[in-house]
């Protein structure tokens, strides 16, 4: 979706139309410097093509986004692959997305550590913001742009989406209480990730992991126990893991992991041999 909006900014203008009872809004796809664009970049003729025949028409103001959004389904390349499975179809859209992803931030790479006000005007500073998020956004699920090649992520670090969605998941079938403030907490980590908040991020991570420990560990004193955990307890993040041990929960060594997971999230900014960025990540 970040890729859909960079694109969409770059290929696209919203034109201001008035008249003397009312205005109105023109949806303009520059498709020609877009085609051009996919050209140069050596993109498979049928799919520069398909490019250029995105629709101008109409109000709604994301034909292009949609165009990019759709090969991560497959559905932009139906009706080139007629005969293809739909896996086949996505594991292609992968490809042009990654493809699409170095293109963009190749052609903007002068406005990636440019700051604001050295850009010229608000659609320029707008663009620039778009082009940052595709590459924090990157950055969070393991790529590495460098030297103007964009490096695929490492294989044993989980997809960071993916990650998110187990987290949510195994925090609802456990049906933990404070669900909403506690996903906020890891909801807001990645979004501070995205803005290059790097403390903020990290300390959002430490709250979630703080928070559902927290519930879960009060959670079984009430179900299996009967009594509710004590206050004392509850609002020491080492009196809860010595619970979840005392519980059979977790063992002597996982204790010692949530322990140093913990407080290398609590520590920012004190492993000088680590970026802030990667140790947010």
């Amino acid at each position: 979706m970040l890729l859909g909006d960079a694109y969409e900014h770059r290929f696209t203008y919203t034109r201001k139309t008035y008249s003397s009872s009312r205005s109105s809004s023109e949806y303009i796809v520059y498709r020609d410097e877009l085609y051009d664009f996919l050209y140069e970049e050596g993109y498979d003729p049928w799919f520069s093509h398909a490019a250029r025949n995105i629709s101008s028409s109409g109000l709604r103001g994301r034909a292009v986004k949609e165009f990019i959004m759709k090969l991560q389904t497959g559905e932009t390349l139906l009706s080139a692959t007629p005969d293809w499975t739909w896996d086949q179809r996505e594991e292609l859209g992968q490809r042009y997305l990654r493809d699409l992803a170095e293109d963009i931030l190749n052609e903007n790479s002068n406005l990636i550590s440019a700051p604001d006000y050295s850009l010229a005007n608000d659609r320029l500073k707008e663009r620039a913001t778009r082009i940052k998020n595709v590459l924090s956004r990157l950055e969070l699920d393991g790529y590495e742009y460098k030297d103007s090649r964009l490096l695929a992520p490492e294989s044993d670090v989980l997809d960071a989406e993916e990650a998110t969605g187990v987290l949510q998941s195994l925090y609802a079938q456990l049906a933990l209480p404070h669900k909403e403030k506690n996903l906020e907490f890891l909801k807001l980590s990645e979004e501070h990730y995205i803005a290059k908040l790097w403390a903020d991020s990290i300390h959002n991570s430490r709250k979630f992991l703080e928070g559902t420990l927290q519930e879960i560990a009060a959670a079984h004193s009430i179900r299996v126990k009967g009594s509710t955990l004590s206050q004392g307890t509850y609002k020491s993040a080492v009196k809860v893991r010595e619970y979840l041990e005392r519980e059979n929960l977790v063992d002597t060594k996982e204790k010692e992991t949530l322990a140093k997971v913990y407080g290398l999230l609590s520590e920012t900014g004190s492993h000088p041999n680590m970026a802030y960025n990667d140790q947010a990540r």
